[in-house]
């Protein structure tokens, strides 16, 4: 295919003539000084970009072939471009058909349908010179249009791939040559990457999978998440190093264009893309490891291209240290033994003493030499902000293996540590507590002591224990003076590693062993019936409660039942006397004291009967049951309401006049067998008839 393509392009320009398209002058002068202006954590500039509107149907020559086949070329040029390239808004190649793209300096491959993109964008790698042809073959027959629109045309201004032997050298570090074999594999994964006028440092990088997915990590910084499909025009360099330690130039024929987002987090600066192909063998690429521990790094290596120079490698040989940049705790901050970075350095993989990944370059103050930089933590990336978009996790351990750490690759075969862990058994979430003891139970894999913290609601309490040995169970003495609730939780940390937890999956409650009294309060009787007023005193919050009202001889039977509490409960009640009262919405009876229900009753019989409560079961709002106290029981004659005496003590006299006056005055100061004693003409009213015909009874 691509002698086919040498020879087509020989052909063309014998044949036919091709329109040129000329961009406006640039002033580098005012780029180089925006430039020297870059604030840090900003990926470095090498090309200005002109917006434009170019359909190559429209604007190209086009030219028929004896073959039935057609071709439409067009050049682009822009004065004095160290190289240029372009991107397309419009793409797409119907099969069959084939694009070339090709300078005076540079021949790009030969491009088919294969590498159409679902979003009809497309972008291809920088190429040498200053004019820019663009040619598409289109065979005889074909039954789809293709797409072409250019909206981009790049001029580099800076020299990023050594085009030129006056190309500016940065000592950033040493040539990747002279690092005489200790981190070769590693070396083999940094990428350089052009994200279209702008340049930054990369990393293919292994999952757990080991499936040989070509993901790739980088910075935050040098990826818009923001912009969907930009990433497809990005261009991935490999291999772009010297083969001596003294070179200045290193090789731009292993790239590969276009790319997917998966994750970025803007904390960690770290953006993880998915290449749209795999690199092929002759890139060599490695899947480097990672480690994604907190512990720091006790010795590190910084693998980069500064300003887009064949790759570089620096070292130190101190332990990093945490910090931030947007907030704490985020970043590796370190000072360089041995070289430096600067623009084009942005996202480039920072490899511990075990050759892992641990972090990406966010910036720092060294300008190829002594200063301080700082890489976005992985152990931050891992969890990101909790989404497959913002976290490495989902797509590092596609299948949840929980891997600290891995080892890089070639060719799929490799492993992981797993990570120390800790479970906790109980409480875990549901249970009930009272003061007294209780057994903490877990498990774990390492020999390290843990420390018990116990929290409500969310905030610490108190330190359980400090220090006890990871032996799996905790005898605990819970003080009877801890806040009765349902929103406690316990966390278990490994001392030495405070990253490594666990706490209570949900809620569990503490009460303190408080009682319900329950009792008859009085029995209101009247002609055939009556009312039996229970009475509660609760120490703590009740959320359900079932009792049997019995009577002996069993003359009464239920009728109803009536809230006193005001407790918004469902009450229910049977003929023989069980009682039963819960919410549907949660509610709950505050510890409080007063009349609980008012239970109706009717009966025939007049004789005396023994009254009592009994079977009571009471409920916390955690379903556990509270100890109860029930009162005596209570000798209740049915049938003792006497006409006129309002006070019940068998005797008619002023002190029931006085009670009538009373009631009359105000009705609602007296009960129910008060109100039928006073009705003495049995009107269903108290007025002053029913104090006349009392006064009779006085007086005769």
């Amino acid at each position: 295919m691509h002698h086919f393509f040498v020879l087509l392009i020989t052909i063309f320009t014998f044949v036919l003539a091709a329109s040129q398209i000329a961009m406006p002058n640039i002033n580098t002068d005012i780029l180089f000084e925006e430039d020297s202006n870059r604030q840090p954590g900003t990926p470095e500039r090498y090309a200005h970009g002109f917006d434009v509107d170019i359909d190559l149907f429209e604007q190209g020559e086009a030219e028929q072939l004896d073959n039935g086949g057609k071709v439409w070329r067009l050049r682009i040029g822009s004065d004095n471009a160290i190289g240029m390239k372009l991107y397309f808004n419009e793409f797409y190649l119907p099969e069959g058909s084939t694009l070339a793209i090709y300078t005076d300096y540079m021949v790009d491959e030969l491009y088919d349908s294969s590498i159409n993109h679902e979003d009809q964008e497309f972008s291809h790698r920088l190429l040498q010179g200053d004019v820019i042809t663009v040619e598409y073959f289109e065979p005889a027959n074909t039954i789809e249009d293709a797409l072409l629109n250019i909206s981009t045309v790049y001029h580099a201004y800076k020299d990023i791939l050594g085009f030129y032997p006056s190309a500016q050298e940065r000592n950033c570090g040493v040539n990747v040559a002279c690092d005489n074999g200790e981190f070769e594999d590693q070396i083999n994964s940094v990428i350089f990457l052009d994200m279209n006028g702008y340049i930054c440092s990369a990393a293919l990088i292994n999952n757990t999978s080991f499936d040989l997915t070509p993901y790739v990590l980088t910075a935050y910084h040098c990826v818009d998440p923001e912009t969907p499909g930009e990433h497809n025009w990005f261009s991935f360099y490999f291999k772009h190093q010297s083969t001596s330690c003294s070179g200045s130039s290193g090789s731009y024929s292993y790239s590969r264009t276009g790319s997917t987002l998966r994750s970025s987090y803007y904390y960690s600066d770290f953006a993880l893309l998915e290449m749209d192909y795999t690199p092929a063998a002759s890139f060599n690429g490695y899947y480097a490891g990672w480690n994604r521990s907190s512990s720091p790094p006790q010795l590190s290596a910084g693998i980069h291209h500064p300003g887009g120079d064949p790759k570089k490698i620096n070292y130190d040989n101190d332990n990093a240290f945490s910090d931030g940049w947007y907030t704490s705790n985020t970043h590796w901050r370190l000072n360089w033994d041995e070289g430096g970075t600067e623009g084009g350095s942005s996202g480039s993989p920072l490899f511990d003493d075990e050759k892992l990944i641990v972090g990406q370059l966010h910036g720092g103050s060294g300008e190829c030499g002594s200063g301080t930089d700082y890489y976005g933590k992985m152990n931050t990336s891992w969890t990101g902000g909790g989404t497959s978009s913002t976290r490495l996790s989902d797509w590092l351990d596609p299948s949840g293996t929980g891997y600290v750490s891995i080892t890089g690759t070639y060719n799929g075969e490799g492993g992981g540590e797993d990570p120390p862990e800790i479970t906790l058994l109980s409480p875990n979430g549901g249970e009930t507590l009272d003061s007294g003891t209780y057994e903490i139970t877990w498990s774990d894999n390492f020999d390290d002591n843990i420390s018990i913290k116990l929290y409500k609601s969310g905030v610490f309490i108190s330190t359980i224990v400090s220090s006890t040995e990871s032996d799996g169970s905790y005898l605990w003495n819970i003080s009877p003076t801890l806040e009765d609730g349902d929103d406690y939780k316990i966390k278990l940390t490994n001392i030495a590693q405070s990253t490594l937890y666990d706490q209570s999956n949900s809620n569990f409650s503490i009460y303190s062993p408080g009682t319900v009294s329950l009792s008859i309060e009085s029995v209101d009787i009247y002609p055939e019936g009556g009312t039996i007023n229970v009475s509660m005193t609760n120490e703590t919050a009740v959320a359900g409660y079932q009792f049997v009202v019995s009577d002996s001889p069993n003359y009464i039977n239920i009728t109803g039942v009536n809230d006193l509490a005001d407790s918004g409960f469902t009450l229910s009640s049977s003929e023989e006397g069980q009682i039963l009262a819960f919410s549907l919405l949660g509610n709950t009876i505050d510890p409080s004291s007063g009349l609980l229900v008012a239970i109706d009753f009717e009966t025939t019989n007049t004789d005396d009967i023994e009254l009592c409560l009994e079977s009571a079961v009471f409920s916390n709002p955690s379903a556990s049951p509270i100890p109860v106290v029930v009162g005596d029981c209570l000798n209740v004659e049915l049938n003792q309401i006497l006409s006129g005496d309002l006070n019940q003590d068998q005797v008619i006299d002023v002190l029931d006049a006085v009670l009538l006056v009373n009631g009359v005055l105000n009705p609602n100061s007296l009960n129910n067998s008060q109100i039928i004693a006073g009705d003495i003409n049995a009107d269903d009213i108290l007025n002053v008839l029913d104090i006349v015909l009392l006064i009779g009874f006085i007086l005769n």
